[in-house]
């Protein structure tokens, strides 16, 4: 009986097995996230929701870092949020005069706003939710709605 446990037992030296690869992958293939054109000034962790107004919920869209980007020429501002690992992008639209950034009732460290329709696909309004780990000061609601007002380029 004890032979049989002494064969169950790891040994030990164990087999190692390394593979060559079939295909070698020595080109780099670069890819354009057409962000080159664009200056990243505000960057932060965060977790972004939609509303759906089919089962009255908040759904998760993805956890990553969130930017507002500027673009050099043009100087337009557009928040870009992709998910981790993947890098797969949950949000990409403009920021314009018509958004409002408001606190979540009963939270300090979520954002709501409202995105108009872009496709007659879906004619009511988007509702996302930002929830952020640390509230930064750049992010309360009357500074960036103050200087909104006070600046032609929207924020």
């Amino acid at each position: 009986m004890s032979e049989t446990l002494d064969a169950l037992a790891p040994r030990e030296e164990e087999h190692d097995p390394h593979f060559e690869p079939v295909i070698k992958l020595t080109e780099q293939i670069e890819t354009k996230t057409n962000e080159e054109n664009e200056e990243v000034f505000f960057k932060m962790r965060a977790k972004l929701f939609r509303f759906s107004a089919e089962s009255s919920e908040w759904k998760e869209r993805g956890t990553g870092d969130v930017r507002l980007l500027q673009h050099k020429e043009t100087k337009k501002v557009r928040l870009v949020m992709r998910r981790d690992k993947t890098l797969k992008v949950c949000a990409n639209h403009a920021i314009t005069s018509d958004i409002k950034l408001q606190p979540n009732v009963g939270s300090d460290r979520s954002w709501v706003w409202k995105l108009l329709p872009i496709t007659l696909k879906s004619p009511l309004p988007r509702k996302l939710s930002l929830f952020v780990s640390q509230t930064p000061r750049m992010l309360s609601s009357s500074r960036i709605n103050s200087r909104r007002h006070r600046s032609s380029t929207p924020i």
